[in-house]
């Protein structure tokens, strides 16, 4: 199993999306936070798992894509990226915990609704949307 750096400038590249995309919005918060709770988890999957660590590596170089620096106020969830995400989620049910199983399926819903779609005023739009209980979809 190979593992390939990523060059400096698309980590940040990476960061920036996340500082300004994910972290703009109660929803892209919650995304973040998912992570940082299952990432010890999601590591040991993506290093168990050839198939899984060659998903995230074709997910992140279509994200790399379809985010280029400077665009994030207009970045969109691709098909391609979709598919990808999907295929990956897929995966990590049938290897996951209860717990991570449970959160995967809730992002998946998430991001078959976002495909497509503007994703920083979408996901700022959760905002408002969370304060009065109301859901995206």
């Amino acid at each position: 199993m190979a593992i390939t750096l990523r060059p400096a400038e698309q980590v940040t590249q990476l960061r920036q999306f996340r500082a300004e995309v994910l972290m703009t919005s109660v929803q892209g918060q919650a995304y973040a936070r998912t992570f940082e709770t299952f990432k010890a988890e999601l590591l040991r999957l993506v290093l168990q798992n050839q198939q899984l660590l060659t998903l995230e590596d074709q997910i992140i170089a279509q994200a790399l894509s379809d985010f280029p620096s400077g665009s994030q106020a207009t970045a969109q969830l691709s098909p391609a990226l979709v598919a990808l995400m999907n295929h990956a989620m897929d995966f990590l049910l049938t290897v996951a915990s209860p717990e991570l199983a449970a959160a995967v399926r809730t992002m998946r819903s998430d991001i078959d609704s976002l495909a497509g779609k503007p994703l920083r005023p979408t996901l700022e739009a959760s905002n408002q949307l969370f304060e009065t209980g109301a859901s995206l979809g």
